[in-house]
């Protein structure tokens, strides 16, 4: 896999692109980070994400999409995960059923589909867009903010 830029898109030709990618990123969170995960349908966000949580969570574990539940919660050995699927969101009131609140203060946030959690979704994030361009050609661009624009992938 090639080396990861930030605002630059890379090209996921394999899944096993997007585990090693996901593997990567996971080794680089801390408690706290925020991780919102754009695309159309079938761009590989929930596909990414169940790589992310696996290799955090550190041993064999189902991650399931969180499609009609809204969210999910993982333990690992430092913090919990919690991965939103708001794509069932019907106003961004809702949001604060879901334990988004408590997600903020402790923990490690995947949320697809941010953009239905309008303004709630804090600026201080690792965005990563998602796209297919032709079929079976995934790309991402991971697009950071706040303090994620002084943080650097270590190999």
């Amino acid at each position: 896999m090639p080396k990861i830029f930030f605002d630059q898109p890379l090209f996921l030709s394999s899944v096993d692109h997007t585990k090693t990618l996901a593997q990567r990123l996971g080794r680089q969170l801390k408690n706290g980070d925020i991780v919102t995960l754009e695309g159309p349908l079938g761009s590989g966000k929930t596909t990414f994400a169940r790589f992310l949580i696996q290799s955090l969570v550190q041993k064999p574990i189902d991650v399931t999409s969180p499609t009609f539940n809204l969210v999910q919660i993982y333990d690992t050995p430092t913090y919990p995960i919690w991965h939103f699927d708001l794509y069932r969101l019907k106003n961004e009131e809702e949001l604060f059923e879901t334990g988004f609140e408590e997600a903020l203060s402790h923990g490690v946030l995947l949320i697809e589909w941010p953009c239905r959690a309008g303004s709630f979704v804090p600026e201080n994030r690792l965005n990563l867009k998602f796209s297919i361009e032709q079929e079976h050609e995934h790309h991402v661009k991971l697009t950071p903010s706040g303090t994620w624009k002084t943080r650097v992938f270590n190999e």
